[in-house]
Order: C-alpha cells, then sequence, then structure tokens
C-alpha cells in the first residue's frame, strides 16, 4: 500500500509519537486509523493527497493530539 510508506502520513505519525512512552504501539494504532480514513476517502473518488490532508485533518494537530495521548498514557500509568 502507497499510503503506508508515505512520508507525510510518516511525518505526521511521528510527530505525535515523539512525545509518547509506547511509542510503537501507539503508532500502530494510529497508521491504522490514518490508513482507514484514506482508504475509504479514496474509494469514494478522492485523490490521494486531498485524502491525506483530510485524514490528518481528522485527527487534528499532531503536537496537541501528542499532548493529549501523553496525559492519558500517564493518567492510566497511576493504576
Amino acid at each position: 500500500m502507497r499510503t503506508k510508506n508515505n512520508q507525510r502520513v510518516q511525518d505526521y505519525l511521528s510527530s505525535i509519537c515523539r512525545q509518547m512512552m509506547h511509542k510503537d504501539m501507539v503508532k500502530n494504532k494510529l497508521e491504522n486509523c490514518l490508513i482507514e480514513i484514506i482508504e475509504n476517502k479514496i474509494s469514494k473518488g478522492i485523490p490521494e493527497d486531498k485524502a491525506i490532508d483530510c485524514a490528518m485533518g481528522q485527527l487534528g494537530d499532531p503536537l496537541q493530539l501528542g499532548k493529549n495521548l501523553r496525559w492519558l498514557e500517564c493518567l492510566f500509568s497511576l493504576d
């Protein structure tokens, strides 16, 4: 799949996961989610570049998302 190896997708995921303790697990889950959104958009006739933009827009700002996920990660590690 071309989308999985797209540099913009990988850079976006790296920006999110840079702040995480469990980077690999989070990156895999986010990547699957992102690819699912992208493939859904492509199946509706949206060009790949536009589908990537839409998917990233849906997930939001990568730095803010990373901070929010890091906060949740810390919160759940208190158990």
